[in-house]
């Protein structure tokens, strides 16, 4: 099947199935992603928000608006496709600004169709890089916990879905990993991440995933009965990430949040 088929496929399920993507360091996880970000940023119909969590993308990706991670505390501007910088050092508060945001837009995302009886008009698609840190062994507690677990099994009812990346995928819940479907794998030898992907995946994909070389990946989705083996080359920037600027008549929405009761 040629690539582009693949890619399309892929993008198409990833709205359905959300997506994990794991890797060991440098060998392609963050590179991989941008290719499909592009892909969704040519959907009229898919709105992309990128949790850069590393500053990767603040300086890799294309011409994209960009919000700095303080005015984050006010508010998030809802335009088509933003990329928010959440470069705390603080884990707890990275997870409560992906947190809230998230959860923000999936109260508005059910007013929305709950209005259009039963339709969702638009798809939301976040990436989050290090996701480890959000949905984590250690990170769920309390509501935030069980939304997180909610939003993976059910977001897709109200036209939401994620793309997750991590290198460290045995330090994921459990209970997430489970509930995904989707997974985009590239080289693992630790022998708890293998482990992970033998239970999800089976035997045959977690020895092939010792084996691939840097920008290689399987794809594999349980509930669409898919396996691809995808190299994703190096990444080639169009333009580059500028701040966010407001429309000059000062008009836009808003998607408000409070972290830590700021």
């Amino acid at each position: 099947m040629e690539a582009e088929k693949v890619l399309e496929e892929v993008i198409n399920d990833i709205l359905q199935t959300g997506l994990i993507v794991t890797a060991t360091k440098g060998h392609g996880k963050s590179n991989a992603v941008m290719h499909l970000a592009r892909l969704f940023r040519q959907k009229e119909n898919v709105h992309l928000k990128i949790f850069d969590t590393c500053l990767n993308w603040r300086f890799k990706f294309d011409s994209i608006p960009y919000i700095e991670s303080e005015n984050i505390i006010q508010a998030i501007p809802e335009v088509k496709d933003i990329l928010i910088d959440v470069p705390y050092s603080d884990t707890m508060l990275t997870y409560l600004a992906i947190t809230q945001i998230i959860m923000s837009e999936y109260e508005v995302k059910k007013e929305i169709k709950k209005a259009l009886e039963g339709q969702n008009p638009y798809w939301n698609v976040y990436i989050i890089e290090e996701i480890q840190n959000i949905i984590g062994r250690n990170s769920f507690r309390g509501e935030g916990g069980r939304f997180w677990l909610k939003f993976v099994s059910e977001g897709r009812n109200f036209g939401m879905s994620y793309i997750g990346i991590t290198q460290r995928l045995a330090d994921v819940d459990t209970r997430i990993v489970e509930r995904c479907k989707g997974y985009l794998i590239g080289q693992l030898i630790g022998d708890n991440d293998v482990k992970k992907i033998r239970r999800v995946c089976g035997e045959q994909i977690a020895e092939l995933v010792k084996t691939l070389k840097v920008g290689e990946f399987i794809y594999y989705n349980g509930e669409k009965r898919k396996v691809y083996q995808i190299y994703f080359p190096k990444f080639v920037q169009q333009g580059k990430p500028e701040p966010y600027k407001e429309p000059k008549n000062g008009k836009i929405k808003v998607t408000k949040i409070n972290i830590l009761g700021r």
